[in-house]
C-alpha cells in the first residue's frame, strides 16, 4: 500500500467557536513495504494524520492517496470500506474495542463485515489468533472479558490481522505495557511485516527507542505539520531541534553523544541497540580514533 499526502489539512469542529486546526499542509510519502514511525509531542497531529490513512477522517484541505484511492474534502465515508480492509488500525488499548460474546466471534467480525462467510471468517480468525501467540483453542469459546489483559490485547490485534490488511496503522499500540511486554508486542508487528514484501506499518509512538529499532524512516511532527524526516540516523542526529519540539533521542544515542563530547572524538551515535552501543564504547576505550 502506497500512501501520499499532499498539502493535507484537517480542522476539528470547523465553523464553530471550538474550531481547531490539527493538520496544516502535511506532505509525506510512504512506500509499499515500509516500516515507518511518526513521532511528535502530544497535540502535534500525529494521531489525526494516521486516522486519514484508513479513512476514519476526511481531509478539510488537500488530499491523501492510498493505493489507487484519492481522498479529498467531500469524499463520502461509505466509499471507503475497501480502504479499511486494506489498512488496519490498531489503537491505544485495542482491548477496549472488544465487544462480542466469544473470542472466536469477536475476531471473525471484521472479515465477515468485509463479505466473508462465517466459516471463512472463523478460519481466518483462528489463524490470526495463533499468529499473535494464542494457541490454546479452549480460549476461543470463552468471553474475551474472561481473559488476562495481555490476552485481551492480543485478541483485539488478531481481529485486525484477520482481515489480512496490507498496512497496519499502530497508534501507540504498546501503551500501558512494561518494557518486556512492549518488546514482545513490537516484535509481533515486526514479524508480521516481514512475512510479505508488500506489507507495511506506520508506528505512532513517543518511545524514541521503538522508533529507532522498528522503523527505517521517521517523520517528526510539530504543530500539525512535518518538520523533519529521514532515517533514524538522520533524525536523531538533530538532538537540539528535537528538544525544541519536546522530544528526545534514544537513551543509547544520548549516552554516545555525551561520551563523544567528553572524549572529544567522533563516535557513531547511530548505534541504537545496546549491543552496538557497547561496541562503540569498547572502541572508544581502546583508543581507536578512526572517523565514523
Amino acid at each position: 500500500m502506497h500512501i501520499k499526502a499532499q498539502d493535507l489539512g484537517y480542522t476539528y469542529m470547523k465553523n464553530t467557536p471550538f474550531e481547531k486546526k490539527a493538520l496544516d499542509g502535511v506532505n509525506l510519502e510512504i512506500k509499499e513495504g515500509s516500516r515507518v514511525a511518526i513521532v511528535g509531542h502530544t497535540g502535534s497531529g500525529k494521531s489525526t494524520l494516521v486516522q486519514h490513512m484508513n479513512g476514519l477522517l476526511i481531509p478539510s484541505e488537500g488530499s491523501l492517496t492510498a493505493g489507487e484511492m484519492e481522498i479529498r474534502p467531500g469524499t463520502k465515508q461509505k466509499t471507503l470500506s475497501k480502504l479499511r480492509q486494506r489498512v488496519g488500525m490498531v489503537f491505544q488499548f485495542p482491548e477496549h474495542q472488544l465487544f462480542d460474546e466469544t473470542v472466536e466471534k469477536d475476531v471473525a467480525f471484521g472479515p465477515m463485515n468485509f463479505g466473508l462467510t462465517r466459516e471463512e471468517a472463523c478460519g481466518r480468525g483462528r489463524d490470526a489468533l495463533r499468529k499473535v501467540g494464542l494457541h490454546d483453542e479452549s480460549l476461543y469459546k470463552k468471553s474475551p472479558f474472561e481473559l488476562s489483559g495481555g490476552q485481551m490485547r492480543r485478541v483485539a490485534i488478531a481481529g485486525v490481522l484477520a482481515s489480512e490488511p496490507e498496512m497496519l496503522i499502530l497508534d501507540e499500540p504498546t501503551a500501558g505495557l512494561d518494557p518486556e511486554g512492549r518488546v514482545k508486542m513490537m516484535e509481533l508487528f515486526s514479524g508480521w511485516q516481514k512475512e510479505s514484501e508488500a506489507r507495511s506499518y506506520v508506528l505512532v509512538t513517543h518511545h524514541m527507542e521503538d522508533a529507532a529499532t522498528y522503523a527505517d524512516y521517521i517523520f517528526v511532527m510539530h504543530q500539525g505539520t512535518v518538520v523533519l524526516e529521514g532515517s533514524p540516523e538522520v533524525v536523531f542526529s538533530h538532538e537540539e531541534r528535537l528538544q525544541q519540539w519536546g522530544l528526545g533521542v534514544p537513551k543509547t544515542t544520548k549516552l554516545l553523544i555525551e561520551l563523544s563530547k567528553k572524549a572529544n572524538t567522533p563516535i557513531n551515535v547511530a548505534s541504537f541497540s545496546v549491543e552496538d552501543t557497547a561496541k562503540e564504547i569498547v572502541r572508544l576505550l581502546k583508543g581507536d580514533k578512526r572517523d565514523v
